[in-house]
């Protein structure tokens, strides 16, 4: 009878591993452990399906593991047939206790991450993938990076470590780059990065064909990151991967030859095709990222609807940046209308997630109050926590808000530049921009130049129009050490001219229209017409100014003139208001007229132009065309704006009570000194030197005070030099002509004594100084103070 029995226990055996294999072929799996062909892959209807279920369970009720195991794992996935996960998880865990690895490992699985809507045991699970490891290296390899990265259960790096490195030294590949990532970042607490290590790592991996080994080398190599850059090799293993189904390696790829590099240039048309590759397997990356280039028609044509579309299917697969990206959309109404509430909602899920980047969005959308209601106090905190993750826009943010104080808080330099700091080493351009900026400046921060010029040269480099443009003015000229280099200036401006900049346009036209070369000077006025026709008020009121003074050679047309000179004034730029005002008084292209004077004077002051406040007060000091004199209106205008700190209606109040003016005002002591109290808290030391060298010389008229009064005045700007030599020449003439003389003979255009005397060497040496093209249009008498401005200007 024994003998009997155990000869029908073989034929059971026999019968439901040959059901097991009826299963699998109706299938059509090849592998009878963990297939995987959809049955829309066979020809024929549900038949198949059908005939395979049957099979697969007489076989695992019949007690067949690997039955168990492919049925439990097709009942809980919906693979072919209606899913059914408690009869599914039933037959797996069957499995499981019967010693099937298989099982074991997708049983664990889902238990450690409660997926399929089963509640999650992470300690069943952990145990179950234990198991499952004693024979697989695929299990040991998800349980060292669950372990490795602290997935649904306490994380033990070094457990993890030691589970990845068995896994690989098995030749799981997915291990080794699982590896390979935990050294490169060292953001593993108790795995210290070791880039040598995990770059070998990855190559060993990449060498035995991992798609996802091959698909980060290649973007390692295409961005420089952890090795040198190889965009050539780069591109190879991406390639590879690609074609060894990873989506990623497509997604990557096309993300470079949307831009392309120096080495490698552009090429959106395959970029297209690549995301569309991406896109139709599935990556989550590429779906966002696409779908919001169809949200901003960026690269793409506008398609909103497929925009959104794609972003909600990304969202769906968990990604954390799709999120963002929409949330952000409606928000901005980017593609979309605005629903501020949705915005917010899918921000704070994204920031659920850890996404430092939907931290900084919804973090300045609060600080600033655009477009969710002001809120300070959960701005800040998203702020510095996305900054504390490396975000570099909030460092931005956070960096600019502790310079000036903004957000509520207090004003802390030092903050600010550590802030911008951060921003600026993460390749961040604003910041890198901004900070340069400050540098430069010295206004919030200790002045440094050589580290200014290092941050603008990488914004410009990077890309930003702005600090290209900003370095291009500074090498123009010349300033705070940096030694002028016209040529590169100009290199700088076309670049960001090049870039769309438009104030870089102008910039570049102004200096080419200056030009005395006649090809330069007519690409200058192209450039400015350019510049003026796209609404860049500066270039609309030097070409203004061009046709009323008929510059350069431009033929004079008024009329133009005028119109360029509104349009500009229109825009809120005060010089052109203060260029109208002389026009009405003039009566140039129209009748003289004081009172439309004052209005465009007014314009100009309240745009900024503190200069306007002197002709402004002038159109009352005396009676013109349509207005009446008014001086005492004149000198409380003047009074006014020196309260302010405006420096020119302080200047002009010294001279007014300093040397007086005839029908306005007699010197006075007191009011002299009232405002040049006012100087010493406004102006510069420089401003109070050359007023108090002034007040000597009506005290008393010597050399040694000529000779205080050069030195004093060259430490001024051009410009207020320029209006300074007017009252120089009023208080003492000698002192003028020494200030001449000063000028020319350093310029080597005067060899005589430097006395104050008017000598006939003197006047000649004035007259050749006066004899070039620009000087002969702007020179008078010696002594006068048009040729006292043109001299000091130009010498």
């Amino acid at each position: 009878m024994t003998a009997i029995f155990g000869k029908g226990i073989a034929m059971r055996v026999v019968l439901t591993r040959a059901l097991f294999l009826l299963g699998i072929a109706a299938i059509g799996i090849g592998n009878p452990l963990w297939g995987g062909v959809a049955l829309a892959q066979k020809a024929g209807s549900g038949v198949d399906a059908d005939r395979a279920y049957l099979y697969l369970k007489v076989a695992a009720d019949g007690g067949q593991t690997d039955a168990q195991a492919r049925l439990g794992e097709m009942l809980v996935k919906g693979d072919m047939i209606t899913a059914n996960v408690p009869q599914g998880m039933s037959y797996l865990e069957k499995a499981a206790d019967g010693g099937n690895a298989g099982a074991a490992l997708l049983l664990g699985d889902i238990l450690v991450r409660g997926t399929y809507g089963v509640a999650a045991d992470p300690a069943k699970g952990r145990a179950l993938l234990e198991k499952a490891g004693e024979q697989r290296a695929d299990a040991k390899a998800k349980l060292g990076e669950y372990l490795l990265r602290g997935t649904m259960m306490p994380a033990d790096p070094k457990a993890g470590v030691t589970l990845l490195q068995a896994a690989s030294d098995m030749g799981w590949t997915r291990a080794t780059t699982v590896l390979a990532d935990a050294y490169l970042s060292g953001s593993i607490a108790g795995i210290p990065a070791d880039q040598a290590r995990g770059i070998a790592l990855l190559h060993k991996a990449a060498d035995a064909k991992d798609a996802d080994a091959m698909a980060k080398l290649g973007e390692y190599l295409l961005r420089g990151r952890y090795m040198d850059a190889n965009e050539t090799e780069g591109m190879a293993y991406l390639r590879s991967a690609a074609a060894a189904g990873s989506s990623r390696a497509d997604f990557v790829m096309a993300t470079f030859l949307l831009k392309g590099s120096d080495k490698m240039p552009a090429d959106q048309k395959a970029a297209l095709v690549l995301f569309d590759a991406a896109v139709a397997s599935g990556n989550s990356d590429a779906m966002a990222t696409y779908g919001d280039m169809l949200l901003r028609g960026r690269t793409v044509p506008l398609d909103a609807v497929r925009g959104v579309s794609l972003l909600k299917t990304s969202m769906d697969a968990g990604n954390s940046r799709a999120k963002f990206l929409l949330g952000s959309a409606y928000l901005r109404g980017i593609g979309v209308a605005v629903d501020a509430t949705q915005g917010e909602k899918l921000l704070n899920e994204a920031v659920q997630d850890g996404s430092t980047e939907a931290m900084a969005a919804l973090g300045e959308a609060l600080v600033k109050g655009d477009p969710l209601p002001k809120d300070v106090a959960r701005g800040v905190p998203l702020l510095e926590k996305a900054a504390a993750s490396g975000n570099a826009r909030a460092n931005y943010l956070l960096g600019e808000a502790y310079l000036r104080g903004g957000f509520s808080l207090l004003q802390s330099p030092e903050k600010g530049r550590a802030y911008l700091q951060a921003a600026s080493d993460a390749g961040y351009l604003l910041a890198q921009r901004k900070l340069g900026e400050e540098l430069l400046s010295g206004n919030q921060l200790a002045n440094d130049v050589e580290g200014a010029i290092t941050r603008l040269t990488a914004a410009a480099d990077g890309g930003d129009s702005r600090a290209a443009f900003r370095l291009g003015q500074i090498y123009l000229t010349g300033r705070d050490g940096i030694p002028q280099d016209a040529a590169k200036g100009e290199a700088l401006l076309r670049s960001a001219m090049d870039e769309g900049d438009i104030d870089a346009t102008a910039a570049l036209g102004d200096r080419l229209f200056s030009s005395d070369a006649v090809d330069r000077r007519a690409e200058g006025l192209a450039l400015l017409q350019r510049a003026a026709d796209e609404g860049q008020a500066r270039a609309a009121y030097l070409l203004g100014r061009a046709y009323m003074d008929g510059h350069a050679g431009v033929t004079v047309n008024t009329k133009a003139g005028i119109d360029l000179l509104q349009r500009a004034a229109s825009s809120g730029f005060g010089w052109a208001s203060i260029r109208l005002g002389n026009a009405a008084l003039k009566g140039e292209g129209q009748s003289r007229n004081t009172a439309a004077a004052r209005e465009h004077f007014k314009a100009a002051l309240a745009s900024g132009a503190t200069y306007a406040v002197i002709p402004l007060a002038n159109t009352y000091l005396k009676t013109g065309p349509g207005a009446a004199a008014d001086p005492k209106r004149g000198l409380a205008i003047l009074s006014e704006e020196a309260e302010k700190g405006n420096l020119d209606a302080i200047r002009q109040l010294l001279s007014f009570y300093g040397e007086g003016r005839w029908q306005v005002t007699e010197p006075n002591r007191a009011l002299w000194s009232k405002n040049f109290a006012l100087l010493e808290r406004f102006g510069t030391p420089d401003d109070v030197a050359v007023e108090t060298v002034l007040t000597e010389l009506r005290r008393s008229s010597k050399p040694a005070t000529y000779a205080k009064l050069a030195t004093a005045m060259a430490s001024l700007p051009a410009s207020n030099q320029s209006g300074m030599i007017g009252r120089v020449l009023k208080v003492s003439p000698n002192a003028f002509v020494y200030v001449m003389q000063q000028r020319l003979n350093d310029s080597g255009r005067y060899r005589g004594p430097i006395n104050g005397r008017l000598t006939g060497q003197t006047i000649r040496a004035i007259n050749v100084a006066c004899a070039d093209a620009a000087g002969s249009a702007n020179c008078e008498a010696p002594l006068s103070i048009a040729t006292g401005a043109y001299i000091v200007s130009k010498f």
